[in-house]
């Protein structure tokens, strides 16, 4: 198996300019919230739901932290 690795760096090279270009796009136009942003699979409990068979729900949840209170906020999405 033969690896044109010239091509391969130079791909690379695109992708990383290319996410390099993304990042000061969205951190100049306003500025990011500190925390992490993240998909949550759980469970609801109800025992006739699809989530005992593993088919677990979903929701986007953003967590920060408040420095005026000292504790983590969940917002979910």
């Amino acid at each position: 198996m033969h690896t044109d690795w010239p091509a391969l760096r130079q791909r690379l090279w695109r992708h990383y300019r290319a996410l390099g270009r993304r990042l000061r796009t969205m951190t100049s136009q306003r500025p990011l919230t500190p925390g992490s942003f993240y998909l949550l699979r759980r469970k609801c409990g109800k025992a006739s739901c699809r989530c005992t068979r593993g088919q677990l729900h979903a929701v986007w949840v953003l967590t920060r932290s408040d420095s005026s209170t000292l504790t983590r906020k969940c917002h979910y999405v």
